[in-house]
């Protein structure tokens, strides 16, 4: 792996982490004004911070416990994730859907006062066309008590009137939701209720969901810019396979397997490789004999032998 690449890679996985975190950190400020505002700073306000915290740590944690071979601790580390997020979704979801109610409250509200306020305006507008009409005739011949009382109403007519459409301009023309309606209009089926529903579900798993995945692929990501190659080598046991297409051809010696596993190990050490154990080695000799036709047998002294094979020397600059 290049420099470039490394680069490269350390500063994707920092993004993502960061990134990662600041989703948890929303999240924590969201469930503390939520939790502080309806029990104060108490068990459930800690407790709540407390989920949320872990929810950032359980990934870490569970990643290092895996990579040390503790797959038990980990499993149950990344069981605890589902549970906190189930914390923490419930949390957002409440106050999310509690603000969504809010505004669906108000449109109600507003819708209501619109119509009312159209109702007034006719009502008025009657009256003062009434009005109007009755000072129309008391008043085609002059003044007097008749035309003066008309003016009166004619005036208080007119007041209602203007007032009932300052009412009106002061109302929203239209209290839909303008997301939900728009979203029905472009899905045929879908109903405006529908939408409310379940849109206050999407940030909060948009938020919680997405933390984990940015910082689950950060810390799965990041190592591997400081990986080198002579440390995959050592963790690469090598493989007898190889060894052996590489070192063993048909002859008429006979090879004893102590002599056979200390050139592979040295090979194996040569390389950078780690040599695989004596069980393993065993296992796979076996194999190899069956698959390539080898021979194990016995000689005087008792050791066991390759028949019929020997060991070439290895090329230089070549490796199995």
């Amino acid at each position: 792996m290049s420099t470039g690449d490394r680069i490269i890679i350390v500063l994707v996985s920092l993004a993502a982490l960061g990134l990662g975190l600041f989703f948890i950190t929303c999240e924590g400020i969201g469930v503390y004004e939520y939790l502080h505002k309806a029990h104060g700073l108490g068990y459930m306000t800690l407790a709540g911070l407390g989920v949320v915290a872990m929810l950032a740590v359980a990934p870490l944690l569970a990643e290092t416990a895996r990579r040390h071979g503790h797959g038990w601790s980990a499993l149950v580390l990344w069981l605890s994730v589902p549970m906190c997020l189930t914390v923490v979704l419930s949390s957002a979801v409440t106050r999310t859907g509690a603000a969504t109610d809010a505004d669906e409250a108000a449109r109600i509200h507003a819708t209501q006062a619109a119509a009312i306020a159209v109702e007034a305006q006719g009502v008025a507008k009657v009256g003062l066309v009434s009005a109007q009409e009755s000072w129309n005739r008391e008043c085609r011949t002059g003044h007097g008590p008749k035309c003066d009382k008309a003016t009166t109403v004619l005036n208080d007519a007119k007041t209602r009137y203007a007032a009932a459409n300052a009412a009106l301009t002061g109302t929203p023309a239209n209290g839909r939701d303008p997301l939900a309606a728009r979203l029905a209009a472009m899905f045929p089926g879908l109903q405006e209720a529908t939408v409310r529903l379940w849109w206050p579900l999407l940030l909060p798993l948009v938020v919680a969901i997405g933390a984990e995945i940015l910082i689950t692929a950060s810390i799965r990501l990041l190592p591997r810019a400081f990986v080198s190659r002579a440390i995959v080598e050592q963790v690469n046991p090598l493989s007898l396979y190889e060894f052996a297409a590489d070192r063993l051809e048909r002859g008429a010696e006979h090879l004893s397997l102590p002599d056979f596993y200390r050139a592979y190990a040295a090979t194996a050490r040569d390389l950078g490789r780690r040599p695989v154990g004596s069980d393993a080695f065993a296992t796979a000799l076996r194999r190899l004999s069956d698959e390539a036709g080898l021979t194990i047998e016995h000689r005087d002294d008792e050791e066991l032998y390759l028949a019929n094979v020997r060991l070439t020397e290895l090329a230089e600059g070549a490796h199995p």
